[in-house]
C-alpha cells in the first residue's frame, strides 16, 4: 500500500520503471527503505511489480470498452491493522520531507513505535 501510494503520487503508471525518472524511483526507494527496512531486497520489484499491473488494467479496460472516467477506483480495501501502519509511515515520511528541506538527515522509523500504534489500548 505504502509503494502504491508513493508511485500514484510521483510516477507515471503508463511508463515502465525504465523509463520512469531515476531521481523519483530513488526518492521512493529511500522511503521505503526508512520505512520499512525489512523489506529492502523486494521494494524495486514492488515498485516494478505495479506499474505493470497498471499497465496490464489499463490495456484490459481499453480491450473491454471500459471507459475509465465513468467511474473512480475504489480505495484499497485493507484491515485496520494495515490501515495504523500506512498512515505511520506517511506520517514519518512527512516529517523526513520536511527535515531534509532544513537540509537535516531524515530519521528511520522505529518499529516499536510503529508497533505501539496497533496494539488495543487496554491490552
Amino acid at each position: 500500500m505504502f509503494v502504491r501510494l508513493f508511485v500514484d503520487e510521483n510516477l507515471d503508471r503508463s511508463v515502465p520503471i525504465s523509463k520512469q525518472p531515476k531521481d523519483k524511483i530513488q526518492a521512493i526507494l529511500e522511503a521505503c527503505d526508512r520505512q520499512f527496512p525489512e523489506f529492502h531486497e523486494r521494494s524495486r520489484k514492488r515498485i516494478r511489480t505495479y506499474l505493470k499491473s497498471c499497465r496490464r488494467m489499463r490495456r484490459s479496460k481499453e480491450q473491454n470498452g471500459w471507459e475509465p472516467h465513468l467511474r473512480p477506483t475504489p480505495p484499497h480495501l485493507t484491515s485496520a491493522a494495515a490501515e495504523g501502519l500506512l498512515a505511520a509511515a506517511c506520517e514519518n515520511e512527512s516529517q523526513n520531507a520536511k527535515r531534509m528541506r532544513m537540509g537535516l538527515e531524515p530519521l528511520p522509523v522505529s518499529r516499536h513505535d510503529c508497533c505501539d500504534q496497533l496494539k488495543p489500548a487496554n491490552g
